[in-house]
């Protein structure tokens, strides 16, 4: 039985063994018990353990520079891929136990991709509309085109995209509602009112 190889592997089980949700303690568990039974390992294996070894104690640095930002930006981006499928794996895992840290490459898989980036982002820029505001909607939401209609309800930003602000709106003398983006929606003018007027006379 190689010694070191064999000190090394019981030495992360060890360590992992407080680490139940990292991705690698179940796996290591099993190298042991293996190389207890055989005293032998696979060269991947091997390879394995040198990996987990380097992550692992890359990972505990990252524990020690946990700080609030980094809580708040990781529990913003559990939020918001919860409502979606992508890594679901995750953000499972993070909703189970509150005050789960996650390892350095878990949060750099859900925080700092260029979406989950910019969608902190858009969480900082203030709202362009208020509640009682009279809008109109942009020609491009097709169904809804050149409908006025009243904010009800700000919802927050729910996208990645610039202007992904959510709000309910309730179409002006209906009480029909939607929920639209920021981005599909533009101040209501006297001129654009004035002219669907006209058009509704020049039709009758």
């Amino acid at each position: 039985m190689d010694s070191d190889l064999s000190n090394k592997i019981q030495k992360l089980n060890s360590k992992l063994k407080d680490f139940p949700d990292h991705w690698a303690t179940s796996i290591v568990d099993s190298i042991w018990t293996q190389y207890q039974k055989y005293n032998r390992i696979s060269d991947k294996q091997v390879e394995l353990i040198e990996k987990v070894d380097r992550e692992f104690e890359d990972d505990v640095i990252f524990r020690q520079e946990w700080d609030d930002q980094k809580a708040n930006d990781w529990k913003k981006c559990v939020d918001y891929y919860s409502r979606g499928p992508y890594y679901s794996n995750i953000t499972r895992k993070a909703r189970s136990n509150i005050v789960y840290i996650p390892t350095r490459g878990e949060f750099d898989k859900l925080v700092n991709n260029k979406y989950a980036q910019r969608y902190l982002k858009n969480l900082h820029v203030p709202a362009k509309f208020e509640i009682g505001d009279l809008v109109q909607i942009r020609k491009n939401r097709s169904w809804y085109a050149d409908e006025f209609a009243m904010i009800i309800e700000d919802k927050g930003v729910q996208s990645h995209v610039e202007g992904g602000r959510v709000y309910t709106i309730q179409f002006l003398g209906k009480t029909d509602t939607a929920q639209l983006e920021e981005r599909d929606l533009k101040i209501m003018r006297q001129s654009a009112v004035d002219k669907k007027a006209k058009e509704k006379d020049n039709n009758v």
